[in-house]
């Protein structure tokens, strides 16, 4: 039984991967998708004018479980939220998501509930760009 909730989850993870870097290259963002359970991060994407980026994605429906991470080993944290259609995604600069999550574990890791990222994050939804202080909530790049 607690492998096969562990194939799920992991199923989960890899869609919201696949999905968030597929949302990327439709910006026309480069992006390389690292091997599966690659620790700390799972995408590097290749802005112009900018050195690469280390991509965090976590994938949760928005009534799901606490979403971990460790700031410090990426660049970025990108959450795709799966309740509706169509998904949402937001990707935010490491700080910033560390200014809105609190201390899990022993304090490597931080926490943030999925139902608070739409609120927290609202101005870096598809930021595709990798844009550090949007001002506003920018459009979609496609319309799943």
């Amino acid at each position: 039984m607690i492998a096969r909730k562990n194939h799920k989850t992991h199923g989960l993870g890899r869609a919201g991967e696949k999905l968030m870097a597929g949302e990327f290259l439709l910006a026309r963002i480069p992006i390389e998708e690292m091997p599966p359970n690659h620790r700390d991060y799972d995408l590097i994407a290749y802005p112009r004018k900018n050195s690469p980026q280390r991509i965090c994605v976590k994938c949760r429906p928005l009534s799901g479980s606490q979403i971990h991470f460790r700031p410090k080993k990426s660049d970025w944290l990108a959450i795709v939220l799966v309740e509706k259609r169509p998904h949402r995604f937001f990707i935010v600069p490491h700080k910033v998501a560390a200014k809105h999550s609190k201390s899990a574990f022993d304090g490597a890791f931080l926490r943030i509930y999925p139902r608070n990222v739409p609120k927290a994050f609202s101005q870096y939804e598809n930021n595709f760009r990798l844009n550090p202080r949007p001002k506003r909530a920018i459009a979609p790049v496609s319309s799943n």
